[in-house]
């Protein structure tokens, strides 16, 4: 891989990292909303990170948590494999392709993208960046059409 096919990957996978940061945010959001309904007003920042980090209501979001930890490594090594990033890809639109029945995070992600306009659209800006993730031809290959 190139120098600057290297550059413009992890260019890619920021995109993506900062894509689903904004996502987690937004889901976080949704899920306060639902919890305070249920047990009055968080107070505190603080306290709306143990929520996140250890309470049942919130633990469906833990796997997208991981998936970003996990992404930040990725962009911090010195080689991206071309495989390795469409698997990336992959799973990050697996995970993140809302179902309506099954339990877990698929469906608790069908019905916030369902209930709230805000995580709708930060889905949308995760599967842009999906799709400016990876060229179908693979980012260390060029394309064989000739420019005109």
């Amino acid at each position: 891989m190139t120098i600057a096919t290297k550059q413009t990957t992890k260019k890619r996978l920021v995109h993506l990292r900062n894509s689903l940061l904004g996502l987690h945010q937004k889901l976080l959001d949704y899920q306060r909303k639902d919890y305070e309904k249920k047990h009055g007003r968080v107070q505190s920042t603080g306290k709306m990170f143990t929520l996140a980090s250890s309470n049942k209501d919130f633990a469906w979001l833990r796997s997208l948590s991981e998936l970003i930890v996990g992404l930040d490594g990725y962009i911090d090594a010195e080689e991206y494999d071309t495989k390795n990033v469409r698997s990336l890809k992959a799973y990050t639109k697996k995970i993140l392709t809302p179902k309506s029945t099954g339990g877990g995070f698929e469906q608790l992600y069908y019905e916030a993208v369902q209930l709230d306009p805000i995580v709708l659209i930060a889905h949308g800006q995760v599967i842009a960046a999906l799709k400016s993730q990876m060229p179908k031809r693979g980012i260390d290959k060029p394309s064989k059409r000739a420019h005109t």
